[in-house]
């Protein structure tokens, strides 16, 4: 009976959340709960991503499932993201592993509308590109909006459901890691448009819409970085990347994205690249870029005339 009264409060605390199911498997791959009770019991230890999960490996899988048994019962033709987080016993040894599914279909069907409408407006562009292009960050914005709050119920309430606070604050922040190239994708490709969109001949009204899509779309994507960093730091997991990465290629790529702001603002920008730095660096590629256009954005905002140098 205290089982099946855990099961309903999962259950009906993960209810209108995108988490569909929520499994927890022993160290032996048996099934010892699940919000679909018929699965308690199973063996499951064939299963290749549980296999790694039993390692202390975190693992994510993206698949499409035209049947599956989720909390409201069957569901049909849905995308699924399987997450699946070893948890640790006091000897640093793999007890347990939750297996979470959560529901990506309406976030990836949005995301491929997007796209399909983001090339009729390029393609339709003298028609109406202004309108178009100001509804689609508006929808963006609010789909990014509506996406973050039912991640943000679907980690609460997995908290809950698993009873410690350190293992849950775990999960919280590597589903969280996994998410942000879905979340972010919508809005790079908008970026993306909006600058190539500058090169072409525009009216001064089309130019100064699209001056403020990019400025919005810039703000909000750095919103979204800033809250996947909170989530991190919060949790006390928020570390560096140590990878091999072109130092010459983070500097171009970040002084590409300003490059067109200090133009329009008549400030030359320059860069001064020291022969003698090395070519390949091993560290955190993209906190490096994050700090760098942050210093070179403010140079570019509070410089009236003049030149912005940057020397590496």
């Amino acid at each position: 009976s205290t089982s099946a009264a855990r099961a309903w409060s999962t259950s009906a605390a993960l209810r209108g959340s995108s988490v569909v199911k929520v499994k927890l498997f022993d160290e032996r791959g048996r099934t010892i709960y699940s919000t679909d009770r018929r699965q308690i019991g199973e063996h499951q230890g064939e299963l290749p991503a549980l296999r790694r999960a039993l390692t202390g490996e975190t693992v994510t899988a993206l698949s499409y499932r035209d049947t599956f048994s989720a909390l409201e019962g069957q569901v049909f033709d849905r995308d699924l993201l399987a997450t699946y987080l070893p948890l640790r016993d006091a000897s640093g040894r793999v007890a347990l592993v939750v297996e979470v599914y959560d529901d990506l279909t309406p976030t990836l069907a949005a995301q491929r509308r997007h796209e399909l409408r983001l090339l009729a407006l390029a393609l339709a562009l003298a028609a109406g590109l202004a309108a178009g292009l100001l509804w689609l960050v508006r929808r963006g914005a609010a789909a990014v909006g509506a996406q973050q709050r039912r991640l943000d119920a679907a980690h609460a309430a997995l908290e809950r459901a698993l009873a410690t606070a350190e293992q849950a604050t775990r999960a919280k922040s590597a589903f969280l890691a996994n998410m942000s190239h879905e979340i972010r994708t919508p809005m790079n490709a908008i970026v993306g448009f909006a600058h190539l969109l500058r090169r072409d001949p525009l009216s001064d009204r089309q130019r100064d819409h699209l001056g403020r899509i990019t400025d919005a779309s810039q703000h909000l994507l750095q919103v979204i970085n800033d809250i996947l960093d909170f989530s991190k730091i919060e949790a006390g997991k928020f570390s560096l990347e140590d990878g091999d990465f072109d130092l010459a290629d983070v500097v171009g790529r970040t002084v590409a994205m300003v490059a067109d702001r200090a133009r329009d603002k008549g400030v030359a920008l320059t860069v001064v690249l020291d022969p003698a730095c090395p070519a390949r660096l091993r560290g955190d590629a993209l906190r490096l870029g994050q700090v760098l256009l942050n210093l070179l954005g403010n140079a570019i905002k509070f410089t009236p005339q003049g030149r912005v140098a940057l020397r590496v």
